[in-house]
């Protein structure tokens, strides 16, 4: 299961059988990072517990990160209880807001996501007329 969720990169870098060679493994996920993150992604159906979106083949999953729902920083930990599987623009816009749980969370980033819009819709949507006159 686990070789399945590396990218075929990464696959390289934890066989050997590559040629490049990688000077700072500082930056890699280690295996017990692999595993408790196949461990999260599975438990949430590879879904972001925010706005679900389905991460569930190789090209979507590429989108899928790890959330600390307690951020790290307010003394969140690394207990898979405070793990959740986030689409990147969600682990993003949450970043270090705190909620009080997962539905307060979806709420709130419903309501940025909608703002977003708006201001998409309004500035640089395809069909948005950009005047040209100083």
């Amino acid at each position: 299961m686990i070789q399945g969720l590396l990218s075929v990169w990464s696959y390289f870098l934890w066989t050997g059988k590559q040629e490049r060679v990688v000077r700072d493994w500082s930056d890699m996920a280690t295996i017990k990072i692999v595993e408790r993150n196949a461990r999260i992604f599975a438990r949430d159906n590879f879904h972001c517990v925010y706005c679900d979106y389905d991460g569930s083949t190789f090209e979507r999953w590429r989108y899928l990160a790890i959330d600390h729902f307690i951020p790290r920083a307010s003394g969140g930990t690394e207990d898979d209880a405070n793990l959740v599987t986030a689409c990147m623009d969600c682990n993003f816009m949450k970043g270090s807001f705190r909620f009080a749980t997962v539905a307060e969370a979806r709420v709130q980033m419903g309501k940025w996501v909608a703002q977003e819009r708006q201001i998409f819709e309004r500035n640089f949507s395809p069909t948005a007329v950009v005047s040209t006159e100083p």
